[in-house]
This record gives structure tokens, sequence and C-alpha cells, in this order.
């Protein structure tokens, strides 16, 4: 009897780890927590398939367990801009939420399995509990807060610059200490983007074309700011994309 109550208590734990991952669940009590856990269901996507459309209803929140998503828009000419890269913990779909509608796309980069809770479930908690909704804003305010920055960021400077400041933000956010031989000017430390971007993605969310985001790419990796290749972007010095951004126009 001890061992499946050991093995009940530990699957609930596990479900109640979902929740907890949400930064506006993050300050409920365990046992709130536990309730909103059992409102998950498990949903996976294949690599290019979509999440979810810009103009359709909203009907999930979804939190990444494992993948990529990116989010953006197109223009009516069919001109992309990526908004977002998505990465296992972070949460996808909550502003559709509450307007009803996506403002956006959602496409999985690679095969993605997440954690979905229905709209319905969603406005639910949100009217019966008051603190929930005060975190709620706290959160989109914040992303509102970063998108503003990013447009600031990459409707000024150079097109090395958008990268050079690209790269340095997901190095802080989705990097890890990788040991790199054979770099020039550096140390054998550098810092692997962990997910999977192409160059186009690159392109379309600072705003230029490909052809510009594989000379510049080209640029860092032979002055040893960066290695590449089609799967992984490897920073190997990151001084010296610092120095790009300070760089004047």
């Amino acid at each position: 009897m001890e061992y499946w109550h050991n093995r009940a208590m530990k699957r609930q734990d596990t479900k109640a780890s979902i929740p907890r991952k949400i930064p506006f669940f993050a300050n409920l009590s365990d046992a709130e927590l536990h309730a909103i856990s059992w409102r998950f269901r498990e949903r996976r996507f294949t690599a290019g398939e979509y999440v979810f459309r810009e103009g359709e209803p909203s009907s999930h929140l979804y939190t990444i367990k494992k993948g990529c998503i990116k989010v953006f828009r197109e223009s009516p000419e069919g001109q992309r801009r990526v908004l977002e890269i998505l990465s296992a913990g972070d949460v996808c779909g909550t502003s559709g939420l509450l307007s009803g509608t996506q403002i956006a796309t959602a496409q999985a980069v690679e095969d993605t399995e997440v954690h979905a809770m229905s709209r319905e479930d969603f406005l639910y908690l949100l009217d019966t509990n008051r603190g929930l909704a005060k975190e709620i804003i706290a959160f989109l305010g914040k992303k509102l807060v970063q998108l503003h920055e990013m447009i600031i960021n990459f409707a000024s400077g150079r097109v090395e610059q958008r990268i050079a400041s690209l790269l340095l933000g997901l190095s802080e956010r989705h990097g890890s200490p990788v040991q790199v031989s054979g770099v020039k000017r550096g140390s054998r430390q550098g810092i692997r983007i962990d997910l999977r971007l192409t160059r186009q993605d690159i392109a379309d969310i600072v705003g230029t074309t490909v052809e510009t985001c594989i000379r510049v790419m080209g640029k860092f990796r032979r002055n040893g700011i960066i290695a590449s290749n089609s799967k992984e972007i490897i920073i190997t010095n990151i001084e010296g994309l610092r120095q790009v951004l300070r760089r004047p126009e």
C-alpha cells in the first residue's frame, strides 16, 4: 500500500509542477496548483505544424514541455516578422485567451510537446481567483514592454547590430556553455544557443532578407565571433558581439 501511495503522490507532484513553471501561477498555493494541474492535457506537434494561426478563435493556453515554437505575424504582402522564439518552460497563446482571437501565428520549429489548458478552464480560473488576474496583468505588461523594446531595437541600427543584439539575447535566455576548439581570439569556452534557428528565422526576427543575414553571419564567423552550421549556433567571442553593438552608426 505504501508503494502505491508513494507512486500516486509522485504523480501528483509531477502534475503540479506543470502550472508551477508558469509565471502567473507560480504564487498559488500547493493545493491550488494541484487543482489546476488536472486541467492540462498533453499534446504533440511535429516540426512545421501550426499550433494556431492568426485570426483563429483562441482555444488553449500552452506551456512547452519539450521543443520550440516560433510566434510570428505576416503582412498582407506575405512578409513575416517573428515576435518570439519559445522553448521548454515558456508559455504560448496567453494574449489570445483574453481577446478570444489569436493575434499571431504559432508554429513548431521542431517536434514539440506541450501541456494545454482549454480557454474555458483558463477563464474559469480567472473568474474565481482575483490574485491570479493581477498576476496575468503583470505578465502581459512585461510581455508588452519586451515587445516594445524589440521594436525599438530592430527599428534602428544596422543589420549587423540587430543580429548581434538578437544573438546576445538568445544566448542569455537559451544558451548553455560548451567547449569549442579552433576559435579565433577567444577562449575555448563558448555559448551554444539551444534553438534550431534557420537563417530565414533570424532574418524574419530582425527584419532583413535571408541573403543579408547569411552575409552578416558569415562575417561574424570569419571574425571568430560565432561558429555555426545548419544545426546550431555557438557564440565563441561574446565580447566581440558586444563590440558590434557599440560601434557607431
